[in-house]
């Protein structure tokens, strides 16, 4: 059983975190995201829009973090 973590512990070990490559690639891909995905409404008639930038960064991101079970094994989308 794993041992538990302190307050101050979980602090430095979240911002230590924050350095790394993986942080790095979920925000920016979170804030491309933002930035590129179009909101859905009721009245929205169609979804036929420009994704491959926003389905290459869920493909990186999988690919980096190492998802397991991930389907994926190549950019067949594009």
């Amino acid at each position: 059983m794993p041992k538990k973590l302190t307050d101050e512990q979980k602090q430095e070990a979240f911002n230590a975190w924050k350095e790394t490559d993986e942080y790095n690639k979920i925000m920016e891909f979170a804030m491309d995201a933002r930035q590129s995905v179009f909101g859905l409404e009721m009245s929205t008639k169609d979804i036929a829009e420009n994704w491959k930038k926003y389905l290459d960064g869920i493909y990186e991101l999988g690919t980096l973090l190492k998802v397991p079970g991930r389907k994926v094994k190549s950019r067949s989308h594009c």
